[in-house]
């Protein structure tokens, strides 16, 4: 439930909120918390409309509905405690902006906790890793990447993209242990370096851990129009939504205030989720106000450094 108590309108743009039925939650167990199992959405950042606003009005409450044993293992659980725990993305007035960097932002919020009993005679089917098609074993032993459910033209075009983002992970790689002047401006301290390395090497070595894209929409997350890619770390896949855009963008973009639509950044950013990363900030300019903790976690932060290392600096305007 969210409530909404200045004077001012406030916009909320589906970010993978609650209140846009994104699934953002915590779920503990005897006071542990369960580790995550959704999706990492890529939104859209540009040409945005009224369409991606939900508003919502002084005084007003809202109440959304949200599936915990999608996004957790409940199977087993007799009983759980679960959070809403949600920044937000908000413009206030009657306008919409057009694109993200026109919205202001709060800290993240949490909800008291709600003590649960699962039903066990769905938990298990309710669960994201229900829908797989193949067992992760299966996966394992091909040591590469499988492209399902695309078209012959559509797996060329991938096979391009990831092996670019290999490539531009590499020389971020590289960039990151050479103490690139840049490195400072995305990720703000050196203290993360070892981290972000590590991802990085994770991501030129994908083919070793053999994920899955998807050319259909396996999971639904791309029915609203919004999504551009989206990632399920526990199912090993990523999705480019067929109809979004994806498809559309150039293999690279020329300056960074672009580089949400080319195919080899945001194939390298989908990737990133495989190995840790979440969405704490889109955008150059959010990414920038980003401490290096959080940094050094956010995906579109990795995409950033990534295409400053291949454009030698980045221009965003």
């Amino acid at each position: 439930m969210f409530a909404h108590e200045t004077k001012d309108l406030l916009v909320c743009i589906p970010l993978t909120t609650i209140i846009c039925h994104g699934a953002t939650l915590t779920v503990k167990i005897a006071g542990n918390p369960l580790p995550f199992e959704g999706v990492y959405v890529n939104y859209k950042s540009t040409d945005l409309t009224s369409d991606n606003f939900q508003k919502i009005t002084a005084g007003e409450t809202i109440k959304v509905a949200v599936n915990a044993a999608k996004i957790y293992k409940l199977k087993g659980v007799q009983k759980a405690k679960v959070s809403a725990v949600q920044g937000f993305r908000y413009a206030a007035g009657e306008e919409a902006p057009a694109d993200v960097q026109g919205l202001s932002s709060c800290a993240d919020q949490t909800t008291g906790a709600v003590e649960v009993t699962p039903d066990q005679s769905i938990a298990a089917a309710q669960h994201i890793s229900y829908k797989r098609s193949e067992s992760a074993r299966s996966r394992i032993q091909r040591r590469s990447i499988t492209y399902s459910s695309c078209s012959t033209s559509q797996t060329s075009t991938l096979k391009t993209s990831v092996s670019d983002a290999i490539s531009m992970a590499g020389a971020a790689y590289t960039a990151a242990g050479s103490g690139a002047d840049f490195f400072t401006t995305w990720f703000k301290s050196t203290s993360v370096k070892s981290k972000v390395q590590t991802i990085y090497n994770d991501v030129k070595n994908v083919q070793t851990t053999s994920p899955k894209i998807s050319c259909t929409d396996t999971y639904g997350d791309c029915s609203d129009g919004t999504a551009l890619l989206y990632t399920v770390p526990s199912a090993n896949v990523i999705v480019p939504c067929p109809n979004n855009g994806f498809w559309d963008f150039p293999e690279f973009a020329p300056q960074c205030s672009n580089d949400d639509y080319d195919k080899a950044g945001s194939i390298l950013h989908e990737m990133t989720h495989l190995y840790g990363t979440s969405d704490y900030g889109y955008g150059y300019v959010a990414a920038q106000k980003l401490s290096a903790t959080q940094a050094a976690a956010n995906a579109d932060t990795y995409e950033m450094f990534a295409e400053s290392v291949r454009l030698g600096g980045c221009t965003v305007g």
